[in-house]
C-alpha cells in the first residue's frame, strides 16, 4: 500500500463523512470495501479503527475456536481461529466512572448540609426549603418571620449587644495554605457607622420609656 493509496483513502474518508451521519458513513465504507474488494483500504479502515478503541482504551475480546468448530463464517475465523465477539469498555469508563463517584460524594455532602440547614431553620422559624415551590417564597416567609423573631438573637443587656457585634465572626478558608481562620464581620469602621447611625437615631428621637 503505497502513500497515494493512504491519501486517497482519508480524503474519501473525509468527503463521506461530510456528506453522511456517522453510521451511514461506515457503512458505505465497508460495503465499498466488500463491492471492491479493496484490500488497501480495508487494511486502512480497520488500522485506523484499531487505532481509535486503543487510544481511547477501548479493548477488543476474542473467542478462540476450536479445530472443525464454526461460529461464523468470516474469513478471519477460517485463517486464524479466533472470533473477535466483544469490547471491554472499562478502562474507557474509568474516567467517568471515577468523577461520576467523586460527584455523587459531593451531592451526599451538599445534602447533609442542606438537611442540617433545613432543621435549623426549621427550630428557629418553622420553615424548611422544601416547604415552599420558588426560592422567592422561601425567601419571603423566612424574612416575615425573621423580622418578628429578631429580639430572640440579641442580648437582653445593652452593652452585650456591643460586644455581639465586636465579636462577630465567621469561618474562612486560606487560599494558599487551606487552613480554615475566624474573620470578624464587622471592621472598625463599619463598627464606627453603626455608632453613629444610632447616634444619630438617638438624637433625632426622643427616649421613650415604658
Amino acid at each position: 500500500m503505497n502513500i497515494s493509496d493512504i491519501q486517497k483513502c482519508q480524503e474519501e474518508y473525509e468527503k463521506l463523512l461530510k456528506e453522511s451521519p456517522l453510521h451511514g458513513t461506515i457503512d458505505k465504507i465497508c460495503k465499498d470495501i466488500l463491492e471492491q474488494k479493496n484490500n488497501a483500504m480495508a487494511m486502512e479502515f480497520t488500522r485506523i479503527i484499531c487505532d481509535l478503541l486503543k487510544r481511547y482504551g477501548v479493548y477488543v475480546h476474542c473467542t478462540e475456536t476450536k479445530f472443525g468448530e464454526r461460529i461464523t463464517t468470516n474469513s478471519i475465523e477460517d485463517q486464524y481461529g479466533i472470533v473477535f465477539d466483544s469490547m471491554d469498555f472499562s478502562q474507557h469508563d474509568k474516567e467517568f466512572m471515577d468523577k461520576i463517584k467523586e460527584l455523587e460524594k459531593q451531592l451526599d455532602r451538599s445534602q447533609t448540609t442542606i438537611n442540617q440547614i433545613d432543621d435549623i431553620l426549621e427550630k428557629l422559624f418553622g420553615v424548611r426549603h422544601d416547604m415552599v415551590d420558588k426560592p422567592d417564597e422561601f425567601e419571603k416567609i423566612l424574612s416575615e418571620r425573621a423580622k418578628g423573631n429578631v429580639t430572640d438573637f440579641l442580648p437582653t443587656e445593652p452593652i452585650k449587644v456591643d460586644d455581639m457585634l465586636i465579636n462577630a465572626s465567621k469561618k474562612r478558608t486560606n487560599c494558599m495554605t487551606g487552613k480554615e481562620y475566624d474573620k470578624y464581620i464587622f471592621g472598625k469602621w463599619q463598627l464606627r457607622q453603626i455608632a453613629e447611625h444610632l447616634l444619630v437615631y438617638c438624637n433625632h428621637n426622643g427616649e421613650v420609656e415604658e
